[in-house]
């Protein structure tokens, strides 16, 4: 599941989003399994309390999104510099594209296409991205995915940074078909 280059581009094969596979760039958050009880149960409705956290400071804003499918192939990235990002697939299972962020500050920042991970999220977990992590928007399964996303109030304006990769690289992923 790792990196080859190809054809001037790195080849990477998707990988199930776990805890433990995702921890490095956010929280993955499900429905716990096993014997793990909800926080308050009746005959109705069952609620898991805690699953994850995260500090934002200041208002909260709540968006949706839609994204078309398309190749799959990665030239640049975003991050947030002032916020984690909640994202939640309304509809299908989707793949998403992350990097390790870097110090916020830093003169060149860019997400290294060399430290890229693919990962399937299904449409019943949840992410909270790092503040920084780099991301690109998903890639539904489906022709088109619809995404709520929630972070700190103004992001969309004014903390959204795209960037190429350090090397100009181009990042290749395969299907779901084909992992």
């Amino acid at each position: 599941m790792g990196a080859e280059a190809v054809d001037n581009a790195l080849n990477l094969a998707p990988e199930p989003a776990t805890e433990k596979a995702f921890k490095a760039y956010g929280q993955l958050i499900e429905v716990p399994g096993g014997n793990v009880q909800p926080t308050i149960r009746n005959e109705a409705w069952r609620f898991w309390a805690g699953l994850a956290k995260t500090k934002i400071h200041g208002d909260i804003e709540f968006g949706l999104f839609t994204v078309a499918a398309r190749e799959h192939l990665v030239a640049e990235m975003e991050r947030h510099v002032k916020t984690p990002e909640l994202l939640v697939s309304l509809r299908d299972d989707y793949l998403l594209v992350v990097a390790p962020p870097t110090p916020p500050n830093a003169r060149k920042a860019a997400p290294d296409a060399a430290k890229t991970k693919v990962f399937m999220v299904a449409r019943d977990q949840a992410i909270i991205l790092n503040k920084g992590t780099w991301h690109t928007l998903p890639f539904p399964r489906g022709k088109e995915g619809l995404f709520l996303a929630a972070f700190r109030s103004g992001t969309a304006r004014s903390d959204m940074k795209y960037k190429p990769f350090k090397k100009n690289e181009i990042v290749r992923f395969k299907t779901w078909e084909e992992k």
